[in-house]
Protein backbone atom coordinates (compact mmCIF):
# COMPACT_ATOMS: atom_id res chain seq x y z
CA UNK A 1 0.00 0.00 0.00
CA UNK A 2 0.99 3.45 -0.46
CA UNK A 3 1.73 6.24 2.20
CA UNK A 4 -1.65 7.77 0.66
CA UNK A 5 -3.42 3.97 1.29
CA UNK A 6 -2.77 4.22 4.50
CA UNK A 7 -3.93 8.12 5.20
CA UNK A 8 -7.30 6.92 3.40
CA UNK A 9 -7.16 4.30 6.07
CA UNK A 10 -6.64 6.23 9.21
CA UNK A 11 -9.91 8.82 7.65
CA UNK A 12 -11.84 5.35 7.32
CA UNK A 13 -11.33 4.07 10.54
CA UNK A 14 -12.07 7.18 12.63
CA UNK A 15 -15.46 6.91 11.07
CA UNK A 16 -14.96 10.00 8.51
CA UNK A 17 -15.70 8.40 5.49
CA UNK A 18 -14.20 10.15 2.41
CA UNK A 19 -13.64 13.22 5.34
CA UNK A 20 -15.45 15.98 3.70
CA UNK A 21 -18.50 16.06 5.88
CA UNK A 22 -18.67 16.94 9.71
CA UNK A 23 -20.26 14.79 12.12
CA UNK A 24 -22.25 15.82 14.94
CA UNK A 25 -21.33 15.89 18.49
CA UNK A 26 -23.20 12.76 20.11
CA UNK A 27 -25.95 13.55 22.74
CA UNK A 28 -24.68 10.98 24.87
CA UNK A 29 -21.21 10.52 24.98
CA UNK A 30 -20.15 6.45 25.53
CA UNK A 31 -18.06 6.26 28.65
CA UNK A 32 -15.03 4.69 27.01
CA UNK A 33 -14.23 7.21 24.45
CA UNK A 34 -12.22 10.13 25.22
CA UNK A 35 -12.69 12.00 21.91
CA UNK A 36 -14.97 12.28 18.49
CA UNK A 37 -13.75 13.13 15.85
CA UNK A 38 -16.05 15.64 14.04
CA UNK A 39 -14.31 16.46 10.49
CA UNK A 40 -10.95 16.12 8.30
CA UNK A 41 -9.90 19.88 7.85
CA UNK A 42 -7.21 18.95 5.56
CA UNK A 43 -5.20 16.64 3.96
CA UNK A 44 -1.77 17.49 2.16
CA UNK A 45 1.77 16.16 0.97
CA UNK A 46 4.52 17.07 3.61
CA UNK A 47 8.09 15.70 3.31
CA UNK A 48 8.84 14.57 6.73
CA UNK A 49 12.60 13.02 7.99
CA UNK A 50 13.03 13.45 3.76
CA UNK A 51 10.39 11.07 3.01
CA UNK A 52 7.09 12.01 1.31
CA UNK A 53 4.71 11.89 4.26
CA UNK A 54 0.76 13.16 4.48
CA UNK A 55 -0.36 15.55 6.47
CA UNK A 56 -4.22 14.91 8.52
CA UNK A 57 -5.46 17.63 10.43
CA UNK A 58 -8.81 16.61 11.97
CA UNK A 59 -11.27 18.04 14.18
CA UNK A 60 -12.24 17.09 17.34
CA UNK A 61 -15.06 17.47 20.73
CA UNK A 62 -13.73 15.88 24.21
CA UNK A 63 -16.74 14.70 26.49
CA UNK A 64 -17.17 18.34 27.44
CA UNK A 65 -17.79 19.55 24.28
CA UNK A 66 -14.44 21.16 24.05
CA UNK A 67 -12.59 21.60 20.20
CA UNK A 68 -9.21 19.67 20.04
CA UNK A 69 -7.36 19.92 16.73
CA UNK A 70 -5.32 16.57 15.63
CA UNK A 71 -2.49 16.21 13.63
CA UNK A 72 -1.41 13.26 12.24
CA UNK A 73 1.59 12.27 9.80
CA UNK A 74 1.39 9.13 8.22
CA UNK A 75 5.24 8.44 6.56
CA UNK A 76 7.04 4.90 5.24
CA UNK A 77 10.25 3.70 5.67
CA UNK A 78 12.63 1.91 3.02
CA UNK A 79 11.52 -1.32 4.76
CA UNK A 80 7.73 -0.18 4.35
CA UNK A 81 7.04 0.05 7.77
CA UNK A 82 4.67 2.48 8.37
CA UNK A 83 4.30 5.11 10.78
CA UNK A 84 1.76 7.60 12.72
CA UNK A 85 3.09 10.56 14.40
CA UNK A 86 0.47 12.14 16.35
CA UNK A 87 -0.06 15.15 18.26
CA UNK A 88 -2.98 16.87 19.84
CA UNK A 89 -3.88 20.20 20.99
CA UNK A 90 -6.91 22.51 22.44
CA UNK A 91 -8.04 24.62 19.82
CA UNK A 92 -6.31 27.95 20.53
CA UNK A 93 -3.72 26.88 22.30
CA UNK A 94 -1.11 28.39 19.83
CA UNK A 95 1.97 27.00 22.21
CA UNK A 96 0.99 23.56 22.15
CA UNK A 97 0.39 23.26 18.35
CA UNK A 98 3.85 25.18 17.53
CA UNK A 99 5.52 22.84 20.19
CA UNK A 100 4.02 19.46 18.53
CA UNK A 101 4.85 20.98 14.96
CA UNK A 102 8.67 21.71 16.73
CA UNK A 103 8.35 17.99 17.56
CA UNK A 104 6.80 16.13 14.45
CA UNK A 105 10.31 18.62 12.36
CA UNK A 106 12.44 16.72 14.31
CA UNK A 107 11.35 13.17 13.83
CA UNK A 108 13.94 10.89 11.95
CA UNK A 109 13.39 7.52 10.19
CA UNK A 110 17.11 5.93 10.89
CA UNK A 111 18.17 3.52 8.58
Amino acid sequence: MTVDDYADLSVATKGLGDGSESQAIPERWPEDEQFHYLKLLYRDSVTLSRRKAIRLVFAMADSTRNLHMHNQFVVKNDKNDVFYINYTWQDGDEHAKRLGNLIASTFILKQ
